[in-house]
């Protein structure tokens, strides 16, 4: 499951959207269409594959999706969170 950062909040604007970390009080502008509806799809999807599929169907490839995912993901702004089976 993905999950925003907690040192990190976003607000959309006109033009993209503001992302703010706290810790370092920086401020990105986000102008990828992609990355904003990953943003905004993350406290909804039940999943990361339900995630994915989503943005597929709405005609991104699984490879752009995967890779801004992994990006994101590397930057620190977005965490997986892996499951373990018991």
């Amino acid at each position: 499951m993905l999950s925003l950062n907690r040192d990190f909040s976003y607000r959309c604007e006109k033009f993209g959207a503001l992302l703010y970390q706290y810790s370092t009080r920086s401020l990105v502008v986000i102008r990828s269409q992609l990355v904003l509806e990953i943003l905004d799809h993350l406290c909804s999807a039940p999943s990361t594959d339900s995630l994915i599929d989503g943005l597929v169907a709405r005609g991104y490839s699984e490879v752009q999706v995967t890779n801004a995912i992994t990006q994101l993901e590397a930057k620190g702004i977005v965490n997986f969170e892996h499951r373990t089976l018991s």
